[in-house]
């Protein structure tokens, strides 16, 4: 087909296998002569993967979020290609494969990956594939930091009136939605002029954390935890 840009007439094939391939070109018009060449064009088979340009990962190795936050996912290679990102949490018993969009722009591709209630350590496999099916990875790590606060619940005491000479046992359901790391429990108790801290203990049997705290003054007591 005629090319009024190049001026050139032009022919696009693509070829199953390599080796050389010869051709003719013959050109014709009715009163003029027919003129026919032949020429032959080496095919090499493509067998080099895509390479990702450096500086173009995102998220960078050790990036850092907070739960809910989404991640921007983007690679750049130096040719066409299709672009994936297999993501994994947990200890890698979690995961999610994301594909990429080519962005329009110089074989770059981005994305975003919106799972990030688990809070820890985030591993990234990019792999890029062109379009002969040679392929490529690279990886690279962010971090979900845990934002969320435990949920507490007080389940002793339930009485409100002790004497002096009472140990007052202090018990509370602790839990943390995302991730059991529950470092410390303490129980704060203040009264006029005074206050006290006591931790509380993980109980193996109950699940829930224990302590005791002995009054030393007649007075009103909050208990907070």
């Amino acid at each position: 087909a005629y090319n009024a840009t190049s001026t050139y007439y032009e022919y696009d094939r693509s070829f199953a296998s390599a080796g050389n391939k010869s051709y003719n070109v013959t050109c014709s018009r009715s009163g003029f002569q027919t003129i026919t060449l032949s020429d032959f064009a080496n095919i090499t088979e493509d067998t080099i993967a895509p390479a990702f340009v450096p500086g173009s990962i995102s998220p960078a190795s050790g990036s850092e979020y907070n739960q809910t936050n989404n991640v921007s996912l983007a690679a750049c290679v130096n040719e066409n290609s299709t672009i994936s990102a297999n993501i994994s949490w947990d200890s890698a018993s979690a995961y999610e494969l994301i594909n990429l969009s080519y962005n329009g722009t110089n074989w770059c591709y981005n994305s975003s990956f919106t799972n990030t209630t688990f809070p820890g350590i985030y591993s990234i496999t990019f792999n890029a594939t062109d379009n002969s099916g040679n392929s490529n990875t690279t990886n690279t790590t962010f971090i979900i930091n845990d934002v969320t606060a435990p949920a507490v619940s007080i389940i002793e005491p339930t009485r409100t009136l002790f004497g002096l000479d009472e140990t007052i046992f202090i018990s509370a359901n602790v839990t943390d939605y995302y991730f059991d790391n529950i470092n410390s429990v303490i129980a704060n108790v203040t009264w006029a002029g005074g206050y006290d801290e006591v931790s509380l203990s993980y109980n193996s049997t109950s699940g829930l954390y224990d302590g005791l705290f002995a009054p030393s003054t007649a007075a009103s007591h909050t208990l907070r935890i």
